[in-house]
């Protein structure tokens, strides 16, 4: 790590947080990240002309090295590279490489204009740090790709009157699937002749690990359905937790129609919801801490999808 500060101080970066230091090589805004400390690895971003095209000059200053020692890649307006085991070179040695890349991105129709990235004025231009990349911007510009973002994210997560007609599917969705995982767990068991299951480390994690994977498959997609939705926008969580509550319940009740099918060859929803209490109070301890398992599992996926908002990263 000192060789690293020294590195720093050498390039004259500030540093921007506990892992970043932030400067210019020729001219280009710059970005000097320790990701690792053991090895120690070292990754230098440069910010570039997103239109250029003259990167082949640049890639082949790496020919030759490995791809598990050293990585240079050019995308989405920065060049990034990346020594991932920096014990065998010396402060010299990596400078000298960045200086080397700097001065092929320079040379180039990849290097940016001296003022902002944005609008390319030269006064107010100031050297940043946002949003995971060095940047040089005017305070105006940074201002409107503030906005553009907020706009988009507005925009990404409105809420449609498509996802708040489509709550009933969500809901039919959860029950479907509910009824159908216990209808066919209670088919493997009738099948296998499997009266008793031992409880033990590896069926208890196999068994809790299906119920996560159900309540993954159950309670995300209706977490995008509520989150979206007309009538839930202002408090997805709690609805999340209401939604599949009321969703499960009739799952519950479709699970007892199908087992009244398959026990009396009789489909009857309204008998199934009648007979709903006795069939629950027949449940032992542990087919109950299964059931409120994977509602939980369920409630906890739904929350978490209709809390999600999607964001845009900051043009800069």
């Amino acid at each position: 790590m000192d060789q690293i500060k020294a590195l720093v101080a050498e390039l004259g970066f500030v540093v921007v947080d506990q892992d970043t230091a932030l400067g210019q090589m020729r001219g280009i805004p710059t970005a000097l990240t320790v990701f690792a400390a053991d090895p120690p690895g070292l990754m230098c971003q440069w910010r570039v002309n997103p239109t250029g095209i003259e990167t082949q000059t640049v890639m082949d200053l790496l020919e030759g090295v490995p791809q598990e020692r050293a990585a240079l890649s050019i995308e989405d307006g920065c060049a990034w590279l990346t020594l991932y085991d920096a014990r065998s070179l010396d402060g010299a040695t990596i400078r000298l490489l960045f200086e080397q890349v700097a001065d092929a991105l320079q040379s180039s129709d990849l290097a940016p204009g001296p003022g902002c990235v944005r609008c390319g004025r030269v006064e107010d231009a100031q050297l940043m740090y946002v949003a995971g990349r060095a940047t040089r911007l005017c305070p105006g510009c940074l201002t409107d790709a503030a906005q553009e973002r907020q706009c988009l994210e507005a925009q990404l997560n409105r809420p449609s009157l498509a996802s708040t007609l489509g709550l009933p599917g969500a809901a039919i969705y959860v029950a479907a699937g509910w009824a159908g995982f216990w209808t066919v767990l209670d088919l493997a068991l009738e099948h296998w002749r499997i009266e008793v299951v031992e409880i033990n480390r590896f069926t208890m994690f196999l068994f809790w690990g299906a119920l996560v994977a159900i309540g993954i498959a159950l309670g995300w997609p209706a977490g995008v359905t509520v989150r979206r939705s007309l009538a839930f926008g202002r408090m997805p969580r709690v609805a999340s937790v209401l939604f599949i509550l009321a969703a499960a319940t009739a799952g519950e009740i479709l699970y007892v129609a199908l087992l009244l099918l398959r026990m009396v060859g009789v489909f009857n929803l309204r008998l199934a919801a009648q007979l709903l209490p006795q069939v629950l109070d027949s449940y032992t301890k542990f087919w109950i801490s299964c059931k409120v398992a994977l509602l939980v599992a369920t409630a906890f996926f739904c929350a978490a999808s209709a809390s999600q908002r999607k964001t845009v990263r900051l043009d800069v």
